[in-house]
Formats: C-alpha cells, sequence, structure tokens
C-alpha cells in the first residue's frame, strides 16, 4: 500500500473508494459470518482428532454505491476544498456505519514494473529501492511513495531452498500526488486507512469473487481507464504477471475529435453512437493498444506454457461492448465484460438498481480494495 496507517481496527464494514479520471466511485460492503455444520463424514474425522466440527462462512453484501464526477487535477492546492465537498457529499450518500474508507487512486505518472532483487524481508526491499531506484528500476523514485507484493513463480516447480532471487511486482506514485489525495479525504472528513494503486485493486476483486475460476483457468484481467489500460494475468490463482500501457478512453476520444474536427464532448457523443464511420476511426485509433495486448499474451504464453482460457474486462471502457468487440477482432480473442458483483449480495443496496448494473464494470477497483481489506479482518 502506498500509504496506510499503523493502527489498523478490525469492523464488519468496509468504504472503498475510487478516485477515476473524471469521477469518484464509493461502495460500502458488510461482512456477514456464519457458523455452519461439516459433513457427517468430515465431522467424524474431525471428532477422531479432537478437532472442531463446525466452520465460519463469510458472505460480504453490497449495503451502498455512489458515483460522482471528480473534475479535479491532483497536486493544485486551489481544488482541495471543492474536491473534498463531492468526496463528502458522495460519503453522505453511503450512510458508512463510521468515517474509515480505503481509497484507491490511478494519477498520471504512476510507475507499474517488475523487478529483481536478492532474497529479503519486504520492508528491506521498499527501503532498497526507495534509496537506490535508479540503478534497480532504471529511474528516480525518490520523490515516490513505493509499494511492492512478491510474484512467485506460477505454474513452476517451488524455488529452491538456496534461491537467493525474489521477483517483485512494484507500484509507485508521486508524493505529491498521494498527499493531495489523503489532503482531500482529510478536509471531508473522512480517515483514509489506506491507499492504493488501482492496478492491483481490480485483481484482489476478481480474486475474491471468482476464486475458484481463477483457480481452474488462465485468466486475462483488462481494467479499461480512461487514461491507462492494465493488463494482468493470472495463473492458478495468483498475478502471474501484469502490463500497463498509458492508454485508454480519452485517447479514442481526442482521435475521434481531431478526425470528424469536433470537441471532446461532441466526440464522446459520438463515440456513444458508435455510428459506421465512428467504428472504422475507433479501430484505428484502438490499434496501439491491441498490438501491445497481442505482444503481452504472446509473452505471457511462452513465459508459462500455457493459453490465456478467458479474458474479462472492467473499468471505463467495459462499458461500451461495441469498443470491446472492435478491440477483440483487432487481437484475435473474445473479451467478455466482468461484472464484479454478479457473485456478491445486492440485495439490499441503497440505490437504483438500473443504475447499478450500468456501473457495475467501473466498480471494480472500489470493490476490490474494500472485499481485500474485510478478507484481511477474517483472521
Amino acid at each position: 500500500m502506498l500509504f496506510r496507517r499503523n493502527k489498523k481496527a478490525k469492523s464488519e464494514w468496509a468504504v472503498g473508494l475510487d478516485f477515476g479520471t473524471s469521477q469518484v466511485r464509493g461502495v460500502l460492503f458488510q461482512r456477514v459470518s456464519t457458523t455452519l455444520k461439516l459433513k457427517s463424514a468430515d465431522a467424524q474425522t474431525l471428532a477422531a482428532t479432537n478437532s472442531n466440527s463446525t466452520y465460519t462462512a463469510f458472505k460480504y453484501k453490497l449495503e451502498a454505491f455512489a458515483v460522482r464526477p471528480f473534475p479535479f487535477t491532483p497536486g493544485k492546492s486551489e481544488n482541495i476544498s471543492a474536491a473534498a465537498a463531492v468526496v463528502a457529499e458522495l460519503f453522505s450518500a453511503l450512510s458508512a456505519p463510521d468515517s474509515c474508507a480505503f481509497a484507491v487512486i490511478n494519477p498520471i505518472g504512476t510507475v507499474v514494473c517488475q523487478v529483481e532483487l536478492p532474497r529479503m524481508p519486504l520492508p528491506e526491499a521498499r527501503a532498497a529501492l526507495q534509496l537506490n531506484s535508479a540503478r534497480f528500476l532504471h529511474r528516480d523514485l525518490s520523490n515516490y511513495y513505493i509499494d511492492l507484493t512478491e510474484q512467485s513463480a506460477v505454474g513452476t516447480a517451488p524455488p529452491a531452498p538456496k534461491n537467493n532471487k525474489m521477483q517483485l511486482l512494484v507500484g509507485a506514485a508521486t508524493r505529491p500526488d498521494v498527499l493531495w489525495y489523503r489532503n482531500v479525504l482529510m478536509a471531508a472528513k473522512v480517515r483514509p486507512l489506506a491507499i492504493e494503486l488501482s492496478t492491483l485493486t481490480v485483481v484482489n476483486g476478481l480474486l475474491a469473487t471468482e476464486p475458484e475460476l481463477c483457480q481452474k483457468e488462465a485468466i486475462l484481467l483488462l481494467d479499461l481507464g480512461a487514461r491507462t489500460t492494465s493488463m494482468n494475468f493470472l495463473w492458478r490463482g495468483q498475478l502471474a504477471f501484469t502490463h500497463v500501457m498509458y492508454f485508454g478512453s480519452l485517447q479514442i476520444t481526442e482521435h475521434l475529435a481531431q478526425k470528424l474536427g469536433l470537441d471532446l464532448p461532441a466526440a464522446e457523443a459520438e463515440k456513444l453512437e458508435m455510428s459506421e464511420t465512428v467504428q472504422k476511426l475507433v479501430q484505428t485509433a484502438i490499434s496501439p493498444l491491441a498490438r501491445e495486448l497481442r505482444s503481452s499474451i504472446d509473452f505471457f504464453d511462452q513465459q508459462h506454457d500455457c493459453r490465456i482460457n478467458r479474458t474479462l474486462a472492467c473499468g471505463g471502457v467495459a462499458g461500451s461492448p461495441k469498443i470491446l468487440e472492435i478491440l477483440g477482432l483487432e487481437v484475435g480473442i473474445r473479451i467478455e465484460v466482468w461484472n464484479c458483483l454478479d457473485r456478491l449480495d445486492t440485495t439490499a443496496t441503497r440505490g437504483d438498481q438500473a443504475q447499478l448494473a450500468v456501473v457495475a464494470p467501473e466498480l471494480a477497483a472500489a470493490v476490490g480494495v474494500a472485499l481485500a481489506r474485510l478478507s484481511e479482518w477474517r483472521a
């Protein structure tokens, strides 16, 4: 996590806030526990070993959601009060039981990359990268907050005991950007328990809601945002490879605006209409992403000697089936919209159910950060 408070209080509730390029999205989840009895055969086995014959099952209920326009640029102090007013109003709409939240950000300048280091505790690895980023990452991250996680050798034999190397996935955001979001939250009287990057929170959401699918199949999860696209490859229940490309829906809109001689709002409207002329322009605009995506898929296939079974998409672009169809045809794959709420209880949700169905693919990052924290608190 880029930012996390040292003192963590367990709760049955979690609020996830996702700060996008033009919107802020919020979800409120409650964790409900139920004590269940094991089947008779399992119970007899446990009785023989003096173990408990019951277990606790957890269910996650979406209690509320909200989406608000958020046209603010991180780093500008004059925007803090206006941005805080939007966050405060959204948080009030969620009716959370306390003022705590887990936030997700993806500002311009975010860095996501892989690096190999000598084996050491993760806090020491983080400190080493902070002090020697130019040496290990070939870029200066001295003014960044850095987060990292170890990537295991998915699909291969366990590393030998004497293996002294570890593969790390590194995420970083500039200190001014992180502190700007923190200051906005504090001004809105919302206590940020953590601030994370959206690249990994969408993966957490998929692992939490589709664990069996992730264990059985090789999955490509695309998070198609306004300015960036993250390509997350999962195999055997683990994140095996991540690649981020700075290309999103805004680049498509800008291409349409240039070719059609329109301003951005009019080009966005044309993108929603998706006439045959616009479809051809979208196909041209999206070709750089298609080439990079095809290259990443081929790299994953060669590295792990397996084929991607399913490709799922979330984020703002996932709300446009036609763009997903065009991208899929360019790459040669079938892309499915991932509704992160399909397997969750939304019956008690406060809010418009029709709107929820529309915005569900955009809530993946907020859902992921909330469920990851509630899962942590199960222990």
